[in-house]
């Protein structure tokens, strides 16, 4: 790595900026593989479809204390 915040050739960065997302990727082999990927489910396409639910904190503490 030689810059702050640098994509580096296998990664991505997801940016959220004038109300929008997008994605900033490190490689062109990595913009392939990512197109080849299935991503039905994934918080981008929840946030893409504006149905990105918070999380409920109440039953992660309850999960967190059965433990």
């Amino acid at each position: 790595m030689s810059k702050p915040f640098q994509v580096l050739a296998g990664g991505y960065q997801i940016i959220f900026k004038n109300g929008k997302w997008t994605q900033v990727s490190g490689s062109k082999a990595k913009e392939r593989a990512f197109a080849k990927e299935d991503r039905r489910g994934h918080r981008s396409e929840q946030r893409k479809q504006r149905t990105l639910k918070r999380a409920d904190s109440a039953a992660i503490k309850r999960a967190l204390r059965q433990r």
